[in-house]
């Protein structure tokens, strides 16, 4: 019983809890978005970094980055409307896509581009020829479509006319070109729209190449599907596949990227392996011999990204340093010459390498084009670019010439404070989470830990991996904070609720 001689704060106080007593089913829900609401909002404005450039992307002939702010810009040759600005005008400078778009990653193929929004939502735009923007047509669009309604994507990687996307569900969902199978799709026609690829099937990562695809599984398995002319699925016993087709069930692999007629993976133990065409040394195998099934590239057990271009390959390694190979006669890999790389060479002169793109390649008329390189260092005040530049795809403000060692002035930004790193830079899906969480950052981070809404830690864990999961399935249900630590002392926090 309350007695009447108490403080009327503490008789207030003794109502609400006998209230919170009684409803505390029904208001639990509403209890838990509240408390969600205000950890997202303290997190956002945490953690809000400084203006700098966030990813680079480069098609065949143009090319394309974010930035911290979550705009996107384009530039280089734009006849098919891939550099998306409502217009076909070739651009030798960034230019900035529809502003009115907060946008949070994106890929472009060979001759156009898709992009996440900021809601969840995936708009394309470019040829499309065949279907390979998933809007249901064929028709070409100059500025970002919007693809249905769907508002749950997480990843997108485009191949030279096909798109590969993940859904924050760890779905797989595949559109475009599948005359010899690289969406994955069972009959060998051009897909429209996305469909999803093994129903049921949760991946890691996935990679879309020329007409190949690569795919990871929850498990850490290697799949591939599509054209194997040149071995690239890894599978020698193939001459193509219109499924995905298990190439390893090691559990071991963490990462795939697939070029135009070959493939790159890497291991959970830091090594790297190609397979696949390798005419001009992108294999990095210290020949030019075709290769059927996955190799290991070199003795280095230390490597954190790589990337597959048109017909030359780069690997950052975890300190920082860039190493590349294969094809160069433009001085697409930045080594100041013009000769061709079969094995892994340092690139001097550039040093804490966050983020590469080689060009995708484009077959026409026999050869198979795409000779340009961009990159992004530690702080990302400008984007480093190398190669050819006969369409503006470099970004220097003028159209031909070739730079052989990388140039780092491009778009550049006068006020960086922060690195790189920003809280978009670590993406974890699905959120709430049932049993594995997965996240996916954009460089090697020292540290997980779990934080209940007391500020208990509950679990902590090292990441030797950039792209992993994490056991949740012995958390209880509620809300929680987990936090990312990185080698450069940036720390991103992200508001986890399990179920």
């Amino acid at each position: 019983m309350v007695e009447h001689n108490q403080p009327k704060y503490l008789i207030i106080i003794q109502f609400f809890l006998v209230y919170l007593t009684k409803n505390y089913q029904k208001m639990k829900r509403s209890l838990i978005s509240i408390i969600t609401c205000l950890l997202l909002i303290w997190v956002n404005v945490k953690f809000t970094a400084q203006l700098n450039w966030k990813n680079v992307y480069a098609g065949t002939e143009f090319s394309m980055a974010l930035k911290s702010d979550s705009t996107l810009w384009s530039w280089g040759f734009n006849g098919n409307g891939q550099l998306g600005l409502g217009h076909k005008n070739l651009s030798n400078v960034p230019a900035q896509i529809n502003s009115s778009i907060k946008w949070i990653g994106a890929d472009v193929g060979a001759i156009h581009a898709a992009a996440i929004a900021g809601d969840g939502s995936l708009w394309s735009w470019g040829l499309n020829g065949n279907g390979q923007l998933g809007l249901g047509n064929t028709t070409e669009y100059s500025s970002p479509q919007k693809l249905g309604t769907d508002t749950d994507w997480a990843q997108i990687t485009a191949g030279q006319v096909h798109c590969l996307a993940l859904k924050q569900d760890s779905s797989l969902w595949a559109w475009g070109y599948n005359g010899t199978g690289a969406a994955g799709i069972e009959t060998p026609s051009d897909v429209f729209s996305p469909v999803e690829i093994i129903p049921g099937t949760k991946w890691l990562t996935a990679s879309a190449g020329g007409y190949h695809s690569l795919g990871v599984d929850e498990y850490g398995n290697l799949w591939a599907w599509g054209d194997n002319g040149t071995f690239q699925l890894g599978n020698p016993s193939l001459s193509q596949s219109f499924i995905p087709t298990l190439i390893s069930d090691s559990g071991d692999w963490v990462e795939v990227s697939a070029g135009f007629q070959y493939s790159l993976a890497m291991k959970s133990d830091s090594t790297i392996w190609s397979w696949g065409f390798n005419g001009n040394g992108q294999l990095g195998q210290g020949t030019n011999s075709l290769v059927k099934s996955p190799a290991k590239i070199g003795e280095f057990h230390d490597w954190v990204k790589i990337y597959a271009g048109a017909s030359f390959s780069f690997g950052i390694r975890k300190d920082g340093s860039v190493w590349g190979w294969g094809f160069n006669s433009f001085g697409q890999l930045g080594t100041g010459d013009i000769t061709q790389k079969t094995s892994p060479v340092l690139i001097q002169g550039i040093e804490n390498v966050v983020a590469i793109a080689p060009a995708k390649g484009l077959y026409y008329g026999g050869s198979v084009y795409g000779i340009h390189t961009l990159m992004l260092t530690e702080h990302a005040e400008s984007i480093c670019v190398a190669g050819s530049n006969y369409t503006g795809q470099l970004g220097t403000g003028n159209t031909g010439g070739n730079i052989y060692n990388f140039e780092c002035s491009v778009g550049m930004i006068t006020d960086v404070q922060n690195p790189v790193l920003t809280e978009e830079n670590v993406i974890v899906f699905p959120n709430p989470v049932f049993d594995l969480l997965r996240y996916r950052c954009n460089s090697v981070p020292l540290g997980f830990e779990v934080y209940d809404f007391h500020g208990n830690l509950i679990r902590k864990e090292k990441m030797p991996e950039m792209i992993g999961a994490i056991d949740f399935s012995d958390i209880p249900e509620g809300i929680y904070l987990t936090k990312f630590t990185f080698s450069d002392g940036m720390v991103i926090k992200k508001v986890i609720k399990t179920e």
